[in-house]
């Protein structure tokens, strides 16, 4: 719960292009020419109310509608609208807010052509922002975040439990993870890790060196990772994660694609899609 109400002042105050969403009926642009316009209730509801999002051209066509139960406000919010492919047309990020005990938010991604079309759905669960960031100095943009997989495990307090880097890019038809393809930003990630390491109460300190070896796990480098944290740390956390190093490692191997190479072979199929499950979400 600590970790929901944290990023929910984060969200609050961070934007790219327009203020963070408010309650009631809000209404921006998006690129040259697209009215975009949302609707999220005042305050908390039971039963929920209907939160929606439209997108319009000049002309008053309607090109993209949104709708979701919403128990609370922020339940959609637009993020940033951008031309990611480099291409000329603009798409729309924004995400949408489950509320109540066990978060989560659902991040989107759709390119505004007519039809419009969904480049990524990706549940983040307790991460709310995505964004997007020219990571190889080429071609369409990569969109960035951070991944939950720790929001449960080894007994660690949400508010201790680490995110990871998380990185999707675009294969042709959608935006796809591939985090392991970008070193350099994993390895930014891990020095930021280790300097961090010190300080913080027994929790913190095993959540911390639980993001470092996640790093190292995501760099293909497990035991020298693990050799290394263990003489940094102390020896109860030192035990702790020599303890939850294969289960940390199975976790993420199954939550990241280590097959890269293959990544511009995929199709978009919608169950291919990046999709963390929300911890104990019902």
């Amino acid at each position: 719960m600590a970790r929901v109400l944290t990023a929910l002042v984060v969200f609050a105050m961070v934007s790219l292009w327009v203020p963070a969403a408010t309650p009631g009926d809000e209404t921006t642009t998006c690129g040259p020419s697209y009215q975009v316009k949302w609707f999220n209730p005042r305050e908390a509801e039971d039963p929920p109310v209907e939160a929606w999002l439209v997108v319009t051209t000049p002309e008053g066509e309607e090109i993209l509608r949104v709708t979701s139960e919403a128990w609370c406000p922020h339940t959609i919010a637009p993020l940033w609208c951008e031309d990611i492919l480099k291409i000329g047309t603009h798409s729309l990020a924004y995400t949408i807010y489950s509320g109540g005990v066990h978060c989560c938010w659902d991040a989107y991604v759709v390119l505004l052509e007519r039809p419009s079309r969904v480049l990524l759905k990706a549940s983040l669960g307790n991460y709310f922002d995505l964004r997007p960031d020219q990571l190889d100095d080429t071609g369409p943009l990569e969109l960035v975040s951070r991944s939950d997989l720790f929001a449960v495990f080894g007994g660690l307090p949400s508010f201790a439990a680490p995110f990871l880097p998380l990185v999707f890019v675009y294969n042709g038809e959608s935006y796809v993870e591939a985090t392991v393809r970008f070193p350099d930003y994993i390895r930014a990630d891990l020095e930021d890790a280790l300097s961090d390491l010190p300080g913080g109460c027994l929790e913190e300190k095993r959540g911390k060196a639980l993001r470092a070896f996640g790093d190292y796990v995501l760099l293909g480098q497990d035991q020298w990772g693990l050799s290394d944290l263990k003489t940094r740390v102390s020896d109860d956390v030192a035990e702790w994660l020599d303890n939850s190093a294969v289960e940390a490692i199975a976790r993420i191997k199954h939550r990241y694609r280590f097959d890269s190479d293959k990544l511009d072979h995929r199709k978009s199929d919608p169950r291919a899609t990046f999709d963390l499950v929300c911890a104990g979400a019902t």
